[in-house]
């Protein structure tokens, strides 16, 4: 019991080292913008909400890099190593290149579902939020919701709550909790829908491959394609070309996880067999 009581409790301060790094980036750029324009803030060009809304994805890329900072000063506390708890372990080229695919078939199968059914009209918050990440333009969008996002995130995710959960509890209940929190910090009714499923997806893909690379190019394939999907998608939702989405999605995605799953079991025959 205690040491799975060590386990949440590395886990919330995990959290609160997001939250806390969120927190730091958003007043340091509340304080740039009352810096700026000071006393003449009813003049300025952009409002205060405008201001932050242009600059959501900068400001989550300073709140990660303030994370990563702090989550190595956690390992160095906890006397464990960021390459080996977090298993950044080599993983083959075949295994990248169905990774990067796999994230594009989840991007397509989940903006296919959101699209043909239309859900952004009963939760507008999710495309105010869509639409802040990729303000900056296409380049600076893929760049920080499509690489840094996805590298920050399964080390936070993957690499910290996922590995030191797994070391206290069985893989189903871990595959779970971490997916509900992953969810969470999502903050949107519609986009923590969609999360949680990616984040068992994601978990499954660290359990079946050990190696954290795997994960962090699905993750980066969902959203640099959701990124692209969001720039290039201008039919009206119910057509031919969301259900196709749906469904082209739906089998890269099944393949991909296939994929992995047989190279694990294939793994661990060949380990049975030398063992």
């Amino acid at each position: 019991m205690k040491n799975k009581l060590g386990a949440l409790g590395y886990v919330i301060v995990v959290i609160l080292i997001y939250l806390i790094s969120t927190g730091i980036s958003s007043f340091l750029f509340v304080t740039y913008y009352h810096l700026q324009y000071g006393p003449c803030q009813e003049t300025a060009p952009l409002s205060l909400e405008e201001f932050l809304f242009q600059n959501a994805a900068p400001m989550t890329v300073l709140g990660g890099v303030f994370a990563l900072v702090l989550f190595g000063f956690l390992l160095k506390a906890t006397r464990r190593g960021l390459v080996n708890f977090c298993r950044f372990r080599k993983a083959s080229r075949s295994h990248l290149l169905v990774a990067v695919v796999t994230g594009a078939g989840l991007s397509f199968f989940l903006v296919g579902l959101v699209e043909l059914l239309d859900l952004e009209r009963f939760f507008p918050e999710h495309q105010e939020n869509m639409e802040a990440l990729l303000e900056p333009g296409l380049l600076v969008s893929l760049l920080t919701v499509g690489l840094f996002i996805p590298f920050y995130e399964e080390i936070m995710f993957r690499g910290l709550i996922f590995n030191r959960l797994l070391q206290e509890f069985p893989p189903v209940a871990v595959l779970i909790i971490q997916a509900f929190i992953f969810a969470l910090i999502h903050w949107n009714v519609l986009q923590s829908g969609y999360t949680f499923i990616g984040g068992i997806i994601l978990g499954l893909a660290l359990l079946w491959s050990g190696t954290i690379w795997v994960p962090v190019l699905i993750h980066a394939g969902w959203n640099s394609a959701s990124v692209l999907l969001n720039n290039l998608l201008v039919s009206e939702p119910g057509t031919t070309g969301e259900f196709f989405l749906l469904i082209s999605g739906l089998i890269i995605l099944i393949a991909g996880l296939v994929y992995f799953k047989n190279k694990y079991h294939q793994g661990l025959k060949e380990n049975s067999i030398t063992g």
